[in-house]
């Protein structure tokens, strides 16, 4: 599974960097933005745009939500290793179904739901996995 996250500034909130729209968001309660010339580069190289939320399980009002470009969506159980060193295990998938475009066309947006855990937490995951 090849995973691209884009090197974005950290910022606390969705807002826009530049005269451009941050993919990052560190706010819960409200979605990043996604510049649709960068999904018309992600398809080029037959990437498909994800919506990651990483939740902090010790803390509701932390984490943070993402998209990124995949070949792939992650699965349950996958760890997606972050550009900040942490590492965030996929607890679940959602695909939301929206209306776009002019012709109104539906749309599947896969949702990847992850927790936040530690790099020992990491270390027990593949030392499971190399046992197999």
């Amino acid at each position: 599974m090849i995973l691209i996250i884009l090197k974005l500034p950290k910022c606390y909130r969705t807002v826009p960097h530049k005269k451009k729209e941050t993919m990052l968001n560190y706010c819960p309660d409200s979605m990043p933005s996604v510049d649709p010339r960068q999904i018309q580069e992600a398809a080029n190289f037959n990437l498909k745009p994800v919506y990651v939320i990483c939740n902090d399980p010790q803390d509701e009002a932390a984490g943070t939500t993402f998209f990124a470009f995949v070949q792939t969506v992650p699965k349950i159980g996958e760890v997606l290793l972050l550009q900040d060193k942490k590492n965030c295990l996929v607890k679940g998938v959602i695909h939301k179904v929206s209306i776009q475009g002019e012709s109104k066309f539906p749309v599947m947006m896969p949702i990847v739901v992850s927790e936040w855990i530690s790099p020992e937490t990491l270390e027990a995951l593949e030392a499971v996995d190399d046992d197999d």
